[in-house]
This record gives structure tokens, C-alpha cells and sequence, in this order.
């Protein structure tokens, strides 16, 4: 399913499927999912509660035992990032997160993400890297929070007139 035909143009893949399969096991597709091609079927999924986001874990689940454990942290990490929590965490951060992604804090985030990028390929340290990434996150938290503090004292400053 994922050949050179597929990369190339998707859609015709995606348009089968569709017709003849639209919830299709995919066992190539990592350890296995479910492609869900239909967006009826996709948005009454997302509504479905007894489907979770919580799987940050499988990220690292086909690693070897005493691999797993070298990525104690990142999935600690990981298993708190947005796009891994259910309602109602996940809609409480949407909500905060929503207001603060203009154009103009994506492109500052992209310069921030693209220089700690470079900066992490010349690791082979994975503890450096989750390091790094941990003060990346940081960063990006801090960056959020000062745009936050900034609007408000503007709002106030501006009320005060």
C-alpha cells in the first residue's frame, strides 16, 4: 500500500479504499491500525469514547525489552503532549493552545524547531537528545507563556487609558 505508486498519488488508494474498504487493517502500517477513510466514520470515531488517543507508549512498544527502557523519559514526555490525551484534557489545552497559534508565532516556532533540529542530528546521544528536546520543549512553553503575559499587560495598559 505504501509503494512508489502511493507516495506519488495517494488518491487513487485513498478513492478505493473508500468504496470497497473504508475501515481497512493495515498490518504493514507500523505493528497494524485501522485506516478509517470515510470522514462520517473518522468524525463519529473521534466522538466514539471508548476510542482513545492515549498511545504515545507505541511509539516504542516493537523496541526490544531493554531498549524500551532507554526511552523511559521520552514516553513519559510524549505521553503528555496534546496530541496523546483524551477529553477533557486534551479540549482544556485546546482551548488555551488555539488562541496563541497566529501566523506569526508558527513562523517564530518554525525558526526555533528548525535551529534545534539541525543542532540535535549532530547527537548519537539518545540522554542528550531527550535533554535537548525536554529544553526545547521549555522553550517553546516559555515563548507561549511571555506572548500570553505580553497580550495581557497590553490589554491592560490599553484599558488604563
Amino acid at each position: 500500500m505504501f509503494d512508489s505508486d502511493f507516495i506519488a498519488n495517494p488518491y487513487k488508494t485513498y478513492n478505493y479504499l473508500r468504496s470497497t474498504a473504508p475501515l481497512h487493517w493495515a498490518d504493514k502500517f507500523r505493528t497494524g491500525a485501522w485506516l478509517v477513510t470515510r470522514y462520517a466514520d473518522v468524525l463519529t470515531g473521534l466522538h466514539d469514547t471508548r476510542l482513545s488517543s492515549q498511545r504515545s507508549h507505541t511509539l516504542t512498544a516493537a523496541l526490544p525489552s531493554d531498549a524500551q527502557s532507554e526511552f523511559a523519559t521520552f514516553n513519559e514526555i510524549f505521553s503528555r503532549w496534546m496530541l496523546f490525551l483524551d477529553p477533557p484534557h486534551h479540549s482544556r489545552l485546546r482551548i488555551l493552545l488555539i488562541k496563541e497559534f497566529t501566523p506569526n508565532m508558527i513562523q517564530e516556532i518554525t525558526l526555533i524547531l528548525t535551529a534545534y533540529a539541525k543542532h540535535l542530528c549532530n547527537y548519537s546521544d539518545w540522554q542528550r537528545v531527550g535533554k535537548l528536546s525536554h529544553e526545547l520543549h521549555l522553550c517553546l512553553r516559555e515563548r507561549l507563556v511571555q506572548k500570553r503575559v505580553d497580550g495581557l499587560l497590553n490589554t491592560r495598559a490599553h484599558r488604563a487609558r
